[in-house]
């Protein structure tokens, strides 16, 4: 859902315009092909990558799609204007390179969040990349309604309780957002609240300093909750660490 949201339309329609000329006419492919061109790809709803494939194969294929334009021109061989304005159109390719830029970097963050290794706070980490990323801004609204459709308090508490990102979550989540995850905690079961308190503040026996040190904290999040049940005799300690392990 997220792939329709930030593709440009406006730049794409222009790009796609293009890409089918040089897929679909003979001439013109056939032309391509002399030249050592790459087959032109389209945007597939189905497959997020396809608009990178689509952007990617615009701009190699640019400078030739310029000299097959010319020739049309010599040979006095018809093609459509729109297609023509298209490939004139330098500040197209420079849009063309710079969209290129941002969709990799949905790519990766998709790659990410269906990696089979992904946690739930892995899932939290990688959608605050998306949305504190500067060269993202103009998308950061359609990000943000994702985030909180896919993102709930449920999910920002594995983060908040993940080891790994025990430095990191805090300048990402923001005040109001705590809240809220504090508040639901605490409806789930108040001592819950408390315990959650004590790991964030390292208190207790229960979670010694040796435990937050870079080593320990690239324990698996789920082997580091083990290991803190383990060790805790308190009921509600062995049950919060529980739900977490």
């Amino acid at each position: 859902l997220l792939q329709t949201d930030v593709s440009n339309k406006s730049i794409m329609k222009h790009i796609v315009e293009v890409q089918k000329f040089f897929r679909n006419v003979h001439v013109a492919h056939g032309l391509l092909k002399e030249k050592g061109g790459k087959q032109p790809q389209l945007p597939n709803d189905t497959r997020w990558n396809s608009d990178i494939a689509c952007l990617e194969t615009f701009k190699a294929n640019h400078a030739l799609y310029v000299e097959v334009r010319t020739e049309f021109l010599e040979k006095e061989i018809s093609m459509p204007d729109n297609v023509a304005r298209n490939i004139d159109n330098i500040g197209l390719l420079r849009e063309a390179g710079r969209l290129l830029d941002q969709v990799k970097k949905f790519g990766i963050a998709l790659d990410q969040l269906q990696s089979e290794t992904c946690t739930i706070s892995d899932a939290c980490h990688v959608w605050y990349g998306l949305l504190k990323d500067d060269d993202l801004e103009q998308f950061r609204q359609a990000i943000s309604a994702r985030f909180k459709e896919a993102i709930g308090e449920p999910h920002i508490l594995g983060y908040m309780t993940d080891p790994a990102y025990y430095h990191e979550w805090e300048g990402n989540v923001d005040q109001d957002l705590q809240n809220k995850v504090e508040e639901w905690l605490s409806d789930l079961n108040p001592e819950y609240l408390l315990e959650y308190f004590n790991f964030k503040l390292r208190k207790s026996e229960t979670y010694p300093k040796h435990m937050f040190t870079e080593s320990v904290r690239k324990v698996e999040a789920k082997d580091w909750w083990s290991l803190i049940q383990s060790k805790s005799s308190s009921e509600t300690t062995t049950e919060f660490a529980g739900q977490k392990s």
